[in-house]
């Protein structure tokens, strides 16, 4: 009996970034999970070739290099429905491109374009109305979270009936485990001797927020800020130097996750007050090292980070400061928060989100029957 034929736009599996972790992990446990069930169609970016796509021991898929560029909507639209012809279902890990004729499934990692507005850049905004298009030709729709899920119902009437909520997880490499002296000296850092933030640059992130809380703290630790290459470091060291911070804040190349691992288990703190996340990856990965964390108290980050973590509100300055201020100082508290994160975020799996990914697909074929 043939096995149905699944298609994923896996483009983003070489990306860095939220949309490569979930990309990346989830094509992996899928095919695991569902190697004697479904016959899997892998869509890559044609910057890569099949052979750097490394896939899990003893399973197989049919690899095609996309013609369409990552993220170009002229170019998904000319070749993407040739490339999925004679599937079963599609699934489109950001929801950027939904067939036309294909029975299809969606994932929403976050609806920020609608709750910080003048805080999303037009290509971003742009991408996200491609995804608002695409929704109603989605027979059925993942979100990374409860909250995510509520925002769909809520900001875009999608049928909560069609939505399933599959949690992320973290990256194998992200555990607790004894400090990394020789990682920790190339940054210039000893244990519990630093706070950390990660991921902190784009501007619903709330970075300026951040270093001015720090300020205000007058926490004896330095912040390290890992940020990648790019627009996104630059802005990180404008925002530094203007509020004359450089010697006390240090902007830091993003590194490989077993040196990452390594700062987030090391950290005195974690930080991370957004103003607004689909899931927060970054805070599970740095509960899952054993970091204490602070992070706020709004969308998705109290489902995600459970009673393992520091509440603060956002826009509250003087809560985010107070909350480093107690961390600084309060060893027992640091300890309590490093042996919780853990536990909180083993909660957290890709073996249970491929199967419960798998279980939307079977749905999905169902009903196309």
């Amino acid at each position: 009996m043939r096995r149905p034929l699944v298609a994923i736009d896996a483009r983003g599996y070489f990306t860095r970034g939220g949309v490569g972790r979930y990309t990346r992990n989830l094509v992996d446990h899928l095919l695991t999970t569902a190697r004697r069930e479904l016959s899997f169609r892998l869509l890559i970016s044609n910057r890569h070739r099949p052979e750097d796509l490394v896939l899990p021991p003893g399973t197989s898929a049919d690899v095609v290099v996309s013609r369409a560029t990552w993220q170009d909507s002229d170019q998904e639209n000319r070749y993407l429905a040739d490339e999925v012809t004679g599937v079963d279902l599609f699934h489109s890990l950001t929801g950027q491109w939904v067939p036309v004729v294909t029975p299809a499934v969606s994932t929403i990692h976050d609806v920020t374009p609608l709750v910080c507005p003048a805080l999303i850049a037009d290509p971003i905004r742009a991408m996200f109305e491609r995804i608002c298009r695409g929704l109603p030709r989605s027979r059925a729709v993942i979100a990374d979270s409860h909250h995510t899920a509520r925002d769909l119902v809520r900001l875009l009437d999608v049928d909560p009936e069609r939505i399933t909520t599959v949690h992320a997880a973290v990256d194998d490499c992200f555990v607790a485990r004894p400090p990394d002296w020789a990682a920790l000296a190339s940054f210039g850092v000893e244990p519990d001797g630093f706070f950390l933030a990660v991921g902190v640059t784009a501007p619903h992130k709330n970075l300026l927020g951040l270093l001015r809380a720090y300020a205000a703290s007058s926490a004896s630790s330095p912040l390290i800020i890992v940020a990648a290459s790019g627009p996104g470091a630059d802005v990180a060291r404008e925002a530094v130097d203007r509020l004359r911070l450089a010697d006390r804040v240090r902007v830091v190349p993003a590194p490989g996750d077993e040196k990452l691992a390594s700062l987030y288990g090391a950290c005195r703190g974690f930080i991370y007050p957004s103003f607004y996340e689909g899931f927060g990856l970054p805070v599970l990965e740095a509960m899952a090292c054993g970091a204490p964390v602070i992070c706020s108290d709004n969308s998705s980050l109290p489902e995600v980070a459970g009673e393992s973590a520091l509440f603060v509100a956002a826009d509250r300055g003087d809560e985010i400061a107070g909350a480093i201020r107690t961390l600084d100082a309060d060893a027992d508290l640091r300890a309590r928060l490093r042996a919780s994160g853990p536990p909180q975020a083993a909660r957290f799996s890709w073996p249970r989100a491929a199967r419960q990914t798998i279980g939307v697909y079977q749905r999905v074929l169902r009903d196309a029957a």
